[in-house]
């Protein structure tokens, strides 16, 4: 276990907090804008990139939806 990772993470918390905070205050007064789509959405991510699984896991959720479903795959680069 490593001592220092609280007085170094902290800082890095608070900032992080600190943004949300002021993000959901611009959702709320509609300064932000969101689109809600006639289908359902499934998101696949997260804040690490490269090599944790979240290709083969789009992957996995294709084959197990409905044959019959028209599907579409969006990927950012």
């Amino acid at each position: 276990e490593f001592p220092l990772w609280g007085p170094i993470l902290s800082p890095i918390g608070a900032l992080y907090g600190w943004v949300m905070k002021v993000r959901r205050r611009r959702f709320a007064r509609g300064g932000s804008s969101q689109h809600r789509f006639p289908v359902p959405v499934i998101s696949v991510g997260n804040l690490t990139v490269g090599g944790v699984g979240k290709t083969p896991m789009a992957a996995a959720i294709l084959t197990i939806l409905d044959a019959q479903q028209n599907k579409c795959v969006l990927s950012r680069r």
